[in-house]
């Protein structure tokens, strides 16, 4: 009796022994689980934080080794790429992404002993993306990304010569799948909503084009650019009270070097006023648009157009005179002069400003061509054909110049340019 009543003692202390095992292996787990989430959230903030010092560099290698020492991490190749993506100072085929850090890494995050260099290298991110892809289809910040990507490419060959149509439109759409992929899993970003508006805009589909625009406003974004176009689009809708207003709350948020895109809005916001009949606030933001960027033609052309309707020709010849005198080599401030000279028949306004003109830019052969141009127009509509070819002649001259022989622009200069 005394026997069993001992291996029932020690089978007690058994369970006691592996219930104590249990709890420590549990512990542990739970330990190692909660010090890997904690380094997870520490790792982001210290990557954002360096994001934000403009140490691009330095953050891309901090990821680099997590990513060593922890293994592979989806959301990490995700933020390195973003990075890449964003602030790469120079690409080589859109394959290799290079970064530099822009200013020594501050020291209160440079409290490890690893030594990050100041140069980085993005390499292969669209493969990348499309493992990340394949492996969760759901993944709506990396499909955000590979639509980044072929939008950079986009945004590159743009500014290229000779590029098929073709191709542009292929890299639109490949931009548009991702986007809008990443879009119906609820991602929301200020890029992303602002390039599918866009996106809609272009192909007229405003109530789409809106929605977009409007998830920025809704988040609060202060995106200038999503206010602008929503300028646009009720422009566009003829509710011009609206269009006014979305007009005016973009010139908020617009950074002050960003002086034509305030430019456009106010240009915008001034024809809404126009078509209001808010003729006394249009007529003081159309002059706070002309003192912005004098030498720009737009806000001078609508106010010509305002004076205009009014029958008000002497002013109109000031504006006119105004915007040539600031700006003699935009083809589209000469085009709007001929069209007024040529209904008003006031040809003596047109010679006295060619002489002006002449005198002026006697040195400038670019400006010159465009007057000798619209001068030939000019006569040509007065009747005075052999004057107006030798007019021509001396403005394809002085285009011969600066620009060469077969150039679209000297080919227009004669009867073909006037043509209605």
């Amino acid at each position: 009796m005394h026997k069993i009543k001992e291996k029932k003692h020690w089978q007690n202390y058994r369970i006691i022994f592996r219930c104590c095992l249990v709890l420590i292996f549990f512990l542990i787990f739970k330990t190692s689980l909660c010090q890997k989430l904690d380094d997870s959230t520490h790792t982001v903030r210290v990557f954002s934080q360096l994001i934000q010092q403009k140490q691009f560099a330095s953050a891309h290698h901090f990821l680099e080794d997590k990513i060593r020492d922890y293994g592979v991490n989806p959301n990490y190749i995700c933020l390195i790429i973003d990075n890449g993506l964003r602030n790469y100072f120079r690409q080589d085929n859109f394959e290799i992404f290079y970064l530099i850090n822009q200013t020594d890494l501050p020291n209160n995050l440079n409290k490890s002993n690893t030594n990050y260099s100041s140069t980085g290298s993005v390499r292969h991110p669209r493969q990348l993306l499309e493992k990340v892809v394949a492996e969760n289809p759901n993944n709506a910040f990396a499909l955000k990304l590979l639509g980044d990507y072929y939008n950079i490419q986009l945004q590159y060959i743009k500014n290229l010569n000779d590029i098929p149509e073709n191709k542009l439109t292929g890299l639109e759409e490949k931009i548009f799948s991702y986007y809008s992929h990443a879009a119906r899993l609820g991602y929301n970003d200020v890029s992303l909503n602002r390039w599918l508006g866009d996106y809609y805009l272009n192909k007229n589909q405003l109530e789409l084009a809106e929605q977009y625009y409007q998830n920025n406003i809704k988040a609060l974004a202060k995106d200038p650019y999503a206010y602008h176009y929503m300028a646009k689009l009720y422009y566009k809708k003829k509710s011009y009270t609206q269009a006014y207003n979305y007009a005016v709350q973009s010139l908020e948020y617009f950074a002050r070097e960003d002086l034509y895109l305030k430019y456009d809005a106010m240009i915008l916001a001034a024809k809404s006023l126009r078509e209001l009949s808010e003729n006394d606030k249009f007529l003081e933001t159309i002059t706070k648009c002309q003192e912005l960027i004098p030498d720009e033609q737009p806000a001078y052309i609508l106010l010509s157009d305002y004076y205009i309707n009014e029958n008000d020709f002497d002013k109109v010849e000031k504006v006119l005179t105004k915007m040539l005198l600031y700006n003699p080599f935009e083809p589209t401030g000469y085009r709007k002069l001929e069209n007024y000279i040529i209904s008003s028949k006031r040809f003596e306004f047109s010679d006295s400003l060619f002489d002006e003109m002449l005198l002026k830019f006697e040195n400038w052969d670019e400006a010159l061509a465009n007057i000798y141009w619209a001068k030939g127009n000019v006569a040509y509509y007065r009747g005075e054909i052999p004057e107006a070819k030798n007019f021509w002649e001396i403005g394809r001259n002085y285009m011969r110049s600066y620009l060469p022989e077969n150039h679209d622009l000297i080919q227009q200069i004669g009867d073909e340019s006037i043509k209605k």
